[in-house]
């Protein structure tokens, strides 16, 4: 350690136990400066928010429903740095000792004495020079006249932060807000200090995922088979009669054909619109035609169009066109694998990987991010796939056919064609409630049931993916005809949870901090 750090740590007092207060400085100024009574952060700060309104009101003239507007969105941008400034200023894990004395200087004390009523607010030095700071950021980025609304009502959320922190250990709360503001602040000082970094809110908590300590997801595992095999069997035995369910659906050939020539039409069509009728366009048609045809894929790789493997995979790459990313074949080899060996890490491509899990966590803001480019993670996902086998000449064939369709497509109608493809392909299994399909497969959303299905009214225009235990029960019945499964063998499944909105799963599954890509089953 240098001498200069050295010597800068001589002059604080330790801490002690944790009740009470405690000197930190030995100079008596500097120990002065460290306390801070309760009105005095309202002294300094109501006068400067005043005078900056009135500047805003009488001097600038502004509207007082945009400096409302103004106020709001400054009000939200302070929850957010609160956040930031506590979980990665305050609480900085860095192990060079400087980095370690300010920590504890500015925050590390408190967590050492938290009933210590003097040190709960920050000093009026420290306020003022985070508010100067921030001030010339405001005035450079929105201009001096909107500036001082801005960090006017900036600084409304620092007073309400400050007094609600203050609050938090030193008054009984009377409201199930404030009582919850109380609980979560005192899980982050007595529990966990990974935990709860919002005070004067815990939205940004839910958003990055620091409600639930990451180190405590994982994966359920287990050493019992799949359920699939037994339920087939006892199905099978009970009911004979459904082997005549099985086989092959070839109308289904003309499904994709007219899925395809429609979506190609629609790109057609939009090709020459504002950008944001290519994203709205693809996001409430292109997404639902894209989808389809991922289920129309589904059922080629299980040789329910056509008897011959080799005509469905023929007319799977021909379903693959819209889709932009040339996976038919792989898919077909991936996922009869995932029926074989559900719940295995190193066949079932279906399962996020556990350096995937790790690095999504449990956050909003991660959770969206792997459903907006589920593609890109699924494609990285299966490299760790490793019994499975990647390549073989129909991958290639599919690769081949799909650029040379999609550089025609481009060349001849433009970019905004394939922009449309793209924003349908990925919303189709990303980012919109049909993406909900594959948290409802498998995702463990009810106890440790594996495999569930969803009997909602999306399953109209899904093509009944729905019935999802149904088809890993009876893998050889079409899509047309797994609703009678569940009509023939009603106790096998009426018992089982089943989902009835994808739209609810959705939301539940982006804001549910228990529900992470680690909420499956894994076999061991």
């Amino acid at each position: 350690m240098s001498t200069t750090i050295q010597s800068t740590l001589n002059i604080l007092v330790s801490t002690g136990s944790n009740s009470g207060s405690v000197r930190v400085f030995k100079n008596p100024v500097l120990e002065w400066l460290t306390h801070v009574r309760p009105i005095t952060p309202a002294l300094v700060w109501i006068p400067i928010i005043s005078y900056l309104y009135y500047r805003a009101f009488y001097y600038y003239q502004l509207p007082v429903v945009q400096v409302a507007q103004v106020g709001v969105a400054a009000f939200t941008f302070w929850t957010l740095c609160e956040y930031l400034i506590h979980r990665f200023v305050f609480h900085w894990r860095n192990q060079e000792p400087i980095i370690q004395m300010f920590t504890h200087l500015f925050h590390g004390i408190h967590h050492d004495r938290p009933n210590d009523a003097t040190r709960l607010l920050m000093p009026p030095a420290g306020s003022l020079l985070f508010g100067c700071f921030f001030y010339l950021i405001f005035r450079n980025v929105l201009g001096a006249i909107w500036a001082d609304p801005f960090f006017a009502s900036f600084a409304v959320g620092y007073l309400v932060y400050d007094y609600t922190h203050f609050s938090t250990h030193f008054i009984q709360p009377r409201t199930s807000f404030g009582r919850s503001l109380k609980k979560c602040h005192m899980e982050h000082h007595f529990i966990s200090d990974r935990t709860y970094y919002g005070v004067s809110s815990q939205i940004w908590d839910y958003v990055f995922g620091t409600t639930i300590k990451n180190n405590e997801l994982d994966y359920v595992r287990v050493s019992y088979p799949e359920p699939h095999f037994q339920r087939t069997q006892e199905i099978v035995a009970k009911y004979p009669k459904v082997r005549n369910l099985f086989g092959p659906t070839p109308s289904t050939g003309v499904i994709i054909g007219v899925l395809v020539t429609v979506q190609l039409a629609i790109a057609y069509e939009v090709r020459n619109q504002p950008w944001w009728v290519w994203f709205l366009t693809s996001y409430t048609i292109g997404a639902v035609a894209n989808h389809a045809l991922f289920v129309m894929i589904h059922e080629c790789s299980h040789n329910l169009v056509f008897r011959n493997p080799w005509k469905n995979k023929v007319i799977s790459i021909f379903a693959n066109f819209p889709i932009i990313f040339p996976s038919a074949i792989s898919f077909r080899n991936y996922h009869l694998a995932h029926h074989r060996y559900q719940g295995d890490v190193l066949r079932d491509a279906d399962l996020a990987v556990p350096g995937e899990a790790a690095l999504i966590g449990n956050s909003v803001f991660g959770k969206a991010l792997w459903m907006l480019f589920f593609f890109i993670f699924q494609t990285v996902r299966v490299s760790a796939v490793k019994k499975v086998k990647f390549l073989d000449r129909w991958v290639v064939v599919n690769w081949i056919v799909q650029i040379g369709v999609l550089s025609l497509l481009t060349y001849y109608f433009g970019w905004p064609v394939f922009i449309y493809l793209l924003l349908s392909s990925a919303f189709s299994v990303g980012l919109h409630p049909l993406g909900a399909r594959w948290i409802q497969e498998h995702f463990l959303t009810n106890g440790s049931q594996e495999t569930s299905s969803y009997y909602g009214p999306l399953n109209i225009i899904a093509f009944n993916v729905g019935f999802h235990n149904e088809h890993h029960d009876l893998m050889n019945i079409s899509w047309s005809r797994l609703p009678q499964v569940k009509e023939m063998a009603p106790e096998f499944y009426n018992s089982l949870y089943s989902h009835s909105s994808w739209t609810k799963l959705f939301f539940r599954f982006l804001f549910d901090q228990k529900l992470s890509l680690y909420s499956r089953v894994i076999r061991e």
